[in-house]
């Protein structure tokens, strides 16, 4: 079986987040607020956790793994479930502050995997109904967010987001049976396709 490139990407860079996470899962970085001080602030860089969302990037409820590769940037994957199949990500974070606190700006790709045969039933021009099937195809969109997290205990975060889905895939569906889906049930596959305002909320739990 044929893995698709983001699904190979995303496996790569969980096994490259575990094996990080079993070799230094503990960070230090100057201590800012005084620049002659020798002591070193302890960080967290591996984190783990579910999300929730609109258009959230691994769907309506999935995990997030995050993994800091410096300061104040991180990587994230993860994978959910959503309105639109399931769900996978990527994504890169530059937080404004250093041990991975408070505001950050995220860049992410996200892949719906879609739902084949799904049956609407519509009044037949004729009388009485049909059904019409149809395939959600599978879409990939660029999301940008900001996101603010607060902190849970020593080591551990709550995070709200919000920002934009950008579509990359025209099509959005496919007929499958000989019934045609009405103007109405197009505009509804549109509407519910992946992209659009991103809203989302999240733990991460330092590892």
């Amino acid at each position: 079986m044929k893995l698709p490139l983001l699904t190979k990407t995303i496996l790569v860079l969980l096994c490259i987040c575990q094996l990080s996470a079993l070799q230094a899962q503990e960070d230090y970085v100057h201590n800012k607020k005084d620049p002659n001080s020798t002591d070193m602030i302890f960080c967290r860089r591996f984190f783990i956790g579910p999300t929730f969302g609109i258009n959230n990037n691994a769907g309506l409820l999935g995990i997030n793994f995050e993994y800091g590769v410096s300061e104040k940037v991180s990587l994230g994957v993860g994978f959910g479930l959503g309105i639109w199949g399931g769900k996978a990500f990527l994504e890169g974070k530059y937080y404004f502050n250093e041990c991975y606190k408070r505001s950050a700006l995220g860049i992410a790709v996200t892949r719906s995997g879609g739902i084949t045969d799904l049956v609407f039933e519509e009044d037949s021009p004729t009388g009485g109904t049909h059904d019409v099937i149809l395939d959600a195809l599978p879409q990939t969109n660029i999301a940008i967010q900001y996101y603010h997290h607060f902190r849970m205990g020593k080591h551990h975060r709550f995070h709200i987001c919000a920002g934009y889905s950008f579509e990359t895939d025209n099509n959005k569906f496919r007929i499958v049976g000989p019934n045609q889906p009405s103007r109405e049930l197009k505009n509804y596959m549109k509407f519910i396709a992946p992209g659009g305002i991103i809203f989302g909320i999240g733990f991460t739990f330092g590892a």
